[in-house]
């Protein structure tokens, strides 16, 4: 997981590449936000194809959404994301990594979404 201050391309694409480099990541798929601008460059960046959901379509985000909910036991709906820690961050991520649930190899997948996921914590800022 990596928290970003704002939701722009530079900024999720650099947390994205920061979070995934040095892992073998084949593809990313992820929704259509202005936050993912940058898709072609950090697909340059991780060697990896993009590709991206289609709008009201929730039954192609089942990671995602099991991911969130995960997500939610730690860091519950309403809560100010601006007052969650790195530390949190990564005692978090670390628990959900080593989940029973999660039995194989999915940390790179997980990565991402938690990265994803924060992003969908912070207000637009115009």
């Amino acid at each position: 997981m990596k928290k970003v201050n704002r939701k722009t391309g530079t900024l999720v694409g650099k947390a994205i590449c920061d979070k995934l480099k040095g892992l073998t990541v084949h593809t990313l798929t992820i929704d259509n936000g202005s936050e993912f601008s940058e898709h072609k460059k950090i697909a340059k960046t991780l060697g990896a194809g993009f590709y991206f959901y289609h709008p009201y379509s929730s039954w192609e985000r089942g990671l995602n959404e099991n991911t969130n909910g995960l997500i939610r036991q730690y860091f519950p709906k309403h809560m100010k994301f601006v007052t969650i820690t790195d530390e949190q961050i990564k005692l978090v991520e670390d628990k959900l990594l080593q989940s029973p649930i999660l039995d194989y190899e999915i940390g790179p997948i997980i990565c991402c979404w938690l990265v994803h996921y924060l992003l969908q914590q912070i207000p637009e800022i115009v």
